[in-house]
């Protein structure tokens, strides 16, 4: 156990919150980028300088893959770490007993435990008070951090079990200090992997796992982790500030970045003798530093996609091609291949933000306009760049297709995220949601299908993909069409539409029909081989399962129309809805 006087001396730092350490340490795989690796070693060596510090380390590696793209510095032992915190509170948080949003009083930020004394960074400042949390979390409150394991671990054995499970193991067993990093020993390599794990979402309960990140991110933008934070990329992290038992000072921080799409995450560690000693001001401006860097590398390297080819466009308006990229790349894999909506309205929301940005920085319009029509604005910007650079032959054609696409899918989550915003209950916002998801399964399927059809009718001919994207961009916008029509229903806005159309009972069936005849005039031969035979069967049976995909996304916008409308006896709506399903049928007719 340590001393009143030890741990007085530790929180008179600014502490810090604790990351965890995964079960996968010893697998992290090494992908060293060497130029990366020089840059990172002169930022840590130019601040270990500066410091005076007796050794650090900074290990970059990939979300996603778990590759180390570079480690700098000298290769830290395991030693206590203050960056425990953040397990600490997602074993809490697992425990389902309490909430971020739960109020925890630290007093005068001072406890006295029997023997042992507490005290927050700010005790001679008089405390916090009551405090949720969260905020606890955010501003390395000892006395929440305690107090929370206190009330969800019966003892300090029951502690230590919850964090052997993330990879850490207790060495000296105390509800009073574990919860800070002492009797914890850990490398930073462990650390990352787990913060790695985090930023993944594939360690711990889904639900505390959410909570957690969003603790990290408040802890950058509102917390002491605020030298961390940067106007050029959202970061989410902790600090964590210790006193060793050789008397040196552990000061860290641990995060990833961005924010709202993990790329990579970063440790920062830094041994040095004397305070002050900030894990935020120490070594959070370098996790800054160096995300910063990473992302302008990743602006700069933007004609490396193979999407970006038109040199031209790349000297026209090269910050546009860097900002639009992500859009690209999402659409591409993430969006098409998940279909969860919560994970792409969450993601295009954030990437709204980025553009709008951009939007005022640029002056490209008024300040009046809403901020979904100001990303509209931007997007419809990145297509007159290509206008500029056209090609007429195949390639350029599927290329102009796919810019087209992904504007399209980036419109029509807008027209989502502004039914939603503008719902007035719950209610509305569920039935909205289940024709969404209707709506991606026969999207889906229809894409398939479509693909198929035109492969099947051009049997590998190089206008293959062109003539297939040119149709779901067709589809596509007939959809967004029927949105904007329910978005003036919300807004009581009629005088900008008609009641013209079709009823929909009358056409459900339309666009299956349009699918077998197109089939039908796609067939040849059977002398075209077991491939062409493969495909086939597989094409007719994507269009055997479309009738029950069209029946249930039309049960679903029927709900949701019967939610919003109170004209809706009149089948108004279902005149629009029959209307769609025939410009459905004409994209596939097109084939």
């Amino acid at each position: 156990m340590k001393s009143t006087l030890l741990l007085c001396c530790m929180i008179i730092l600014i502490s810090s919150c604790q990351s965890k350490t995964s079960k996968a340490i010893q697998t992290s795989s090494s992908n060293i980028d060497s130029t990366l690796q020089i840059r990172i070693d002169s930022i840590l060596q130019n601040r270990l300088s500066e410091l005076d510090a007796t050794s650090g380390q900074v290990i970059v590696m990939e979300v996603q893959t778990g590759e180390i793209k570079a480690s700098a510095g000298t290769e830290l032992k395991p030693q206590e770490s203050g960056l425990i915190r953040t397990a600490s509170l997602l074993a809490a948080l697992e425990t389902k007993t309490i909430q971020l949003s739960d109020t925890v009083d630290v007093g005068n930020g001072t406890l006295i435990i029997g023997k042992d004394t507490l005290l927050d960074h700010n005790w001679y400042r008089g405390g916090y008070g009551k405090i949720t949390i969260q905020q606890g979390f955010g501003l390395s409150s000892n006395i929440a951090n305690y107090k929370t394991a206190k009330h969800t671990f019966k003892d300090a054995q029951a502690f230590a079990k919850a964090l052997t499970k993330y990879g850490y193991q207790v060495k000296d067993t105390s509800l009073v200090y574990n919860p800070s990093g002492y009797g914890v020993f850990t490398t930073p390599l462990q650390n990352l992997t787990f913060y790695n794990a985090i930023a993944q979402g594939t360690i711990g309960d889904k639900a505390a796992v959410n909570n957690i990140k969003r603790a990290l991110e408040y802890t950058v933008t509102d917390g002491l982790a605020k030298p961390a934070m940067s106007d050029k990329v959202k970061i989410a992290g902790a600090t964590g500030t210790i006193q060793l038992p050789n008397g040196e000072y552990a000061v860290e921080f641990c995060g990833y970045f961005p924010a709202d799409d993990p790329q990579y995450s970063i440790i920062v560690s830094i041994n040095k003798k004397d305070k002050p000693a900030s894990g935020g001001l120490m070594a959070g401006t370098v996790f800054k530093q160096i995300a910063e860097l990473m992302m302008e590398e990743e602006c700069a390297n933007v004609e490396s996609l193979e999407f970006w080819t038109a040199d031209t466009i790349l000297k026209i308006n090269r910050e546009l091609v860097a900002l639009i990229s992500p859009l690209y790349q999402y659409v591409y894999t993430d969006s098409l291949s998940s279909l969860s909506f919560e994970n792409d309205l969450k993601w295009m929301n954030e990437y709204r933000k980025r553009l709008c940005k951009y939007y005022n920085a640029k002056k490209l319009g008024t300040d009046t306009i809403s901020e979904y029509a100001k990303a509209d604005t931007v997007i419809e910007a990145s297509r007159k760049l290509w206008e500029l650079d056209s090609d007429d032959s195949t390639m350029g054609m599927n290329v102009r297709n796919g810019v087209e696409y992904t504007r399209l899918i980036f419109q029509q989550f807008n027209e989502y995220a502004q039914l939603f915003d503008i719902c007035k209950t719950e209610q509305q916002r569920k039935l909205l949601k289940d024709e969404i998801t209707a709506w991606y399964e026969l999207e889906e399927l229809l894409s398939k299908a479509y693909a198929d059809c035109t492969y099947l009718k051009y049997w590998g001919g190089s206008c293959t993909s062109s003539a297939s994207s040119a149709g779901m961009l067709k589809i596509l916008e007939s959809h967004i069409t029927l949105y904007r029509r329910d978005k003036s229903i919300l807004k009581n806005d009629f005088e900008t539409w008609d009641n013209q159309g079709i009823y929909v009972e009358c056409v459900k069936e339309l666009p299956v029909n349009c699918f077998l005849i197109k089939l039908k005039e796609s067939i040849y031969e059977e002398e075209n081989g077991n491939d062409y035979a493969e495909l086939l069967k597989t094409t007719k049976k994507d269009i055997s399962e479309l009738s029950s995909k069209i029946n249930k996304w039309i049960t679903a916008h029927q709900a949701w129309i019967k939610e919003i409308d109170e004209y809706s006896s009149e089948a108004i709506s279902e005149k629009y809805l029959g209307n769609t399903l025939i410009e459905l049928s004409c994209a596939i007719s097109s084939i």
